[in-house]
């Protein structure tokens, strides 16, 4: 399968995030669209690739289309970034 290797890092960092801020373990994720936890941790560490239909239930679960839930995950690093070098 092809893919796009810096969307899909910004995806797997994006979920990462979003499950943890919203107090959502993997085995949950994986329950809902209907995989094991062990899948979702390798696709947050970067092990496992997985195609845009999953990517979408995936992004289901936050009410967000995978287009702005990596959006929004790419703001975020961007703000902090920001910040970082206003402090420094």
């Amino acid at each position: 399968m092809e893919y796009d290797k810096t969307l899909y890092d910004f995806f797997r960092n994006a979920l990462k995030e979003y499950r943890k801020s919203h107090r959502i373990t993997q085995v949950q994720v994986g329950t809902a669209i209907g995989k094991s936890s062990s899948y979702i941790a390798d696709i947050e560490c970067g092990f496992r690739i997985i195609d845009y239909p999953k990517m979408s239930a995936i992004t289901e679960i936050f009410n967000l289309t995978v287009e702005d839930f990596i959006y929004i995950n790419d703001m975020k690093i961007r703000e902090e970034i920001e910040i970082n070098d206003f402090k420094n």
